[in-house]
């Protein structure tokens, strides 16, 4: 079966074509009140002009019918799903200010007790010069009651 946008080219060829045709039965046919001097078609039966319209229509039809299917192939925005919110606690207990990278992001870390929110996904955390970076699963997320914590220590 070929493509279907071949199909969709070939489907208007074909209406093309019938349009022309009928274009030319209804020109040469005479209009009331009109001279009826002008000539039907001799290689055209009469009763052919019913059958062409309702092939015409049903070609219509069938070319809805398939621009509908390309229609439904495109690919559509998806919305956007938020993430839920995590909280990324950071206890830094060498008692002097370092920096921590999460996620690509710099943050500075305190002595003591740092929180901050992330979407709670796959966690890349490291202390930037002193460390390669670590990636901490969805396994390390917990339940606190309330909201996900993820723990990260600073232990130099």
């Amino acid at each position: 079966m070929p493509p279907i946008e071949q199909r969709i080219d070939k489907l208007q060829r074909q209406i093309h074509v019938i349009q022309r045709h009928l274009g030319l039965l209804v020109d040469n046919m005479p209009i009331g009140g009109a001279r009826s001097d002008s000539k039907v078609d001799p290689d055209v039966p009469v009763g052919r002009i019913d059958a062409i319209e309702s092939q015409s229509r049903q070609l219509g039809q069938r070319l809805q019918q398939i621009q509908s299917q390309v229609d439904a192939l495109q690919p559509k925005p998806r919305p956007l799903v938020p993430v839920a919110d995590g909280r990324f606690v950071i206890f830094n207990r060498t008692g002097v200010s370092q920096y921590v990278s999460v996620n690509g992001l710099r943050f500075y870390a305190a002595p003591g007790r740092t929180e901050m929110k992330i979407p709670r996904t796959i966690v890349e955390a490291y202390l930037p010069g002193f460390e390669c970076p670590k990636l901490l699963g969805m396994s390390n997320w917990r339940w606190t009651g309330r909201q996900y914590e993820m723990w990260m220590d600073i232990r130099i």
